[in-house]
């Protein structure tokens, strides 16, 4: 019957839109985050398996609680999110640098800083 002490959740959420600045130091060639807010949050869903005898229960009382914490729910997921994209910013500055200061390319530095500038002036 599946009573066992096994069990899981799963979590949806759908229609989530968010705001994400990325400044870029034209100096330094360094990219940074500079603002990610979850704009509009969408809809937030749990599901529970794994115990028959409660799961039930649990899956009609998700949705009261989601509800009710749905912002301590975002500013979670906001963090998490935003970690994430930190991460990809910090990717981008390791390739830039790899391009700029080149250990083992053969790509020298003022044609690194020629390329970098002519994509910043397409851009402008």
């Amino acid at each position: 019957m599946g009573l066992g002490p096994v069990g899981g959740i799963e979590g949806k959420v759908n229609g989530i839109v968010a705001e994400v600045k990325i400044g870029f130091d034209t100096d330094k060639f360094q990219a940074s985050l500079d603002e990610f807010h979850i704009i509009n949050a969408g809809h937030i869903s749990f599901h529970f398996n794994g115990n028959p005898l409660i799961d039930w229960l649990l899956n009609l009382l998700t949705e009261v609680v989601t509800t009710l914490l749905k912002d301590v729910i975002l500013l979670i997921t906001e963090t998490i999110v935003s970690g994430g994209v930190q991460s990809a910013v910090d990717a981008i500055n390791d390739i830039i640098n790899g391009i700029i200061n080149p250990t083992t390319t053969f790509v020298p530095r003022n044609v690194a800083v020629e390329i970098l500038g002519a994509v910043m002036d397409t851009k402008n």
